[in-house]
């Protein structure tokens, strides 16, 4: 039995320290369009595992409609990031 004052440590993987490492290089180097690039990733894999996050999960079964536009939000975001980063100017003036 787990009484409230043990502590459960887990083993932090690799991919979490790599990816760690990673964000404090790109927001040293300014590089929006790694965020972009990250964002449509991200929209991937809400596509292929059925599950997207913006402040909750939500569920492609449960949830079609609120899946689909979060998942829109995330790759219309991230493209237009990298977008807006490759072309380094406002976007009225593309």
């Amino acid at each position: 039995m787990i009484n409230s004052m043990t502590v459960m440590h887990r083993r932090v993987t690799w991919r979490t320290w790599t990816a760690l490492a990673g964000v404090a290089l790109v927001a040293t180097l300014d590089w929006w369009w790694v965020w972009g690039v990250w964002m449509c990733y991200y929209a991937a894999v809400g596509i292929r595992s059925g599950k997207a996050f913006l402040v909750e999960p939500v569920n492609r079964a449960d949830n079609p409609i609120p899946f689909w536009i979060v998942t829109t939000m995330w790759t219309a975001s991230g493209v237009w990031i990298v977008a807006a980063d490759l072309n380094r100017g406002p976007w009225w003036t593309w």
